[in-house]
């Protein structure tokens, strides 16, 4: 999967709403660094609970993003469906994934780091995205012990320094994406989503119960790596990079 490209705002540039139609999943990269105004409108569009859960993360950086990627989730979601961003309702399930209330909507997946937000939309079937900032990963060893099988951390004993940290990223992102196809708990899934942790960028990772899932890897940024699953056959993939001050409003 090549790094997502840049992109006109559709609201810009005339195209209009975007469209699920071509049955591929779209996938966005949206930087989380925006200036106060926008991150107040983003707010204003929260829910009660969004908001809540953000002040549970005061204190450092974590509660600001969170707002920020929510606030443009629903603007985002509110353009394929042609509702107020405000008004969406999500439901969640019991591991917290969320999902649009209305069982007709369009699936989606999001996920965020180092100010970084990566989206996934489809018109149906479940999808999962991760993404990571690339750096020093300490602990690769005990983390690999616990959670994979010896052809896969023989792979991991065979890479040293930044070929190391990547491919332990990479396999990082395969794996939590796969996870969150369903919603799943991470550390408890692990040993039932096999990920690669070298080999193709494109490919499958099996499950003990269920189907096969398909992941690809992504390159949202220079500084981030991310991957992207469905379960079944992996769609058509289309990336963009979203300007956070074009995407509607409240």
């Amino acid at each position: 999967m090549a790094t997502a490209q840049r992109f006109s705002p559709w609201l810009a540039d005339g195209l209009g709403p975007p469209s699920l139609d071509d049955g591929a999943a779209h996938l966005w990269v949206a930087d989380l660094n925006v200036d106060d105004a926008l991150r107040a409108e983003l707010v204003a569009g929260l829910a009660d609970d969004e908001r809540r859960r953000a002040q549970r993360m005061r204190g450092g950086p974590a509660g600001s993003r969170f707002e920020v990627a929510r606030g443009l989730l629903r603007r985002l979601l509110a353009a394929y469906t042609g509702a107020e961003a405000r008004a969406l309702r999500f439901a969640y399930g019991p591991r917290g994934k969320p999902a649009l209330a209305d069982p007709a909507g369009p699936r989606f997946s999001v996920s965020h780091y180092g100010g970084l937000a990566l989206y996934a939309v489809r018109a149906t079937g479940d999808v999962g995205v991760d993404v990571e900032r690339r750096r020093r990963i300490g602990g690769i060893d005990a983390i690999a012990a616990r959670a994979l099988d010896g052809p896969r951390r023989a792979v991991l004993e065979r890479l040293a320094g930044d070929e190391r940290d990547e491919a332990f990223l990479r396999w990082w992102t395969r794996q939590e994406a796969c996870v969150k196809v369903h919603g799943d708990a991470l550390f408890a899934s692990l040993r039932c989503i096999a990920a690669p942790v070298g080999g193709e960028a494109v490919g499958a990772a099996s499950r003990t119960a269920g189907g096969r899932l398909a992941y690809a890897d992504l390159d949202p940024g220079p500084q981030h790596v991310g991957a992207v699953a469905v379960e079944g056959t992996l769609p058509p993939l289309r990336a963009w990079r979203l300007d956070p001050g074009s995407v509607g409003g409240p």
